[in-house]
């Protein structure tokens, strides 16, 4: 687990050094900058087995750079604005999350009319990445709350968006993403998330 840490924070620095030395030309008028940041917000959907559904909000900060005109790298850090309380679908049993955040460093594929003769401020991508998560639980058991614990994951995501550009600097973009767990979750199976995200990106 602390080797993904490690090699999830190295793609941030990587990406901020990238930023500050990256002066290259884009593929067209509409992507002449390739280094950018980025702030949202999103609605992850959290699935643990035996455990309702639950939705909650968060925000998501980005850096990335372009790698080539189909290809960009990414940096993500995202934290829940609240606790989290995911309730047992038969039992009087919840789960409470507190200090929730997730790091992740992904590689986005994307098309943005490469090759045509006129720039496109529509774009689609499809992200492929791994991600690393840091929790608080408590369990509460008919009202009665059980010792906090720290608990970690980690596993591989992927999912699908849809960007428009505004000008050269700024981008709207839309993103679905599918995180999966690849550790057990209090003993109570996988834990699956879904998430929805709207983000505000500069290029510069």
């Amino acid at each position: 687990m602390k080797w993904m840490k490690t090699w999830s924070w190295l793609i941030g620095l990587g990406l901020l050094s990238g930023a500050q030395a990256s002066d290259r030309a884009g593929y067209f008028g509409l992507m002449d900058a390739d280094t950018y940041v980025g702030l949202g917000v999103a609605q992850q959907t959290i699935k643990v087995k035996d455990f309702k559904d639950t939705k909650v909000p968060g925000l998501v900060l980005t850096v990335g750079t372009q790698v080539s005109s189909w290809v960009d790298a990414e940096f993500r850090v995202s934290t829940n604005q609240k606790q989290i309380d995911i309730k047992h679908a038969d039992f009087n049993v919840e789960m409470q999350f507190d200090e929730f955040y997730d790091v992740s460093g992904l590689f986005k594929f994307k098309w943005q009319g490469q090759g045509s003769a006129q720039p496109q401020p529509l774009g689609l991508h499809a992200t492929l990445g791994y991600n690393f998560s840091q929790y608080k639980t408590r369990e509460v058991n008919a009202g009665v709350a059980q010792d906090v614990n720290k608990q970690t994951q980690d596993g591989f995501m992927y999912g699908v968006g849809a960007s428009f550009k505004l000008n050269p600097s700024h981008t709207v973009e839309l993103n679905y993403l599918s995180l999966q767990s690849r550790d057990s979750f209090d003993n109570t199976g996988q834990m699956k998330r879904d998430s929805i995200g709207l983000s505000w990106l500069y290029y510069y």
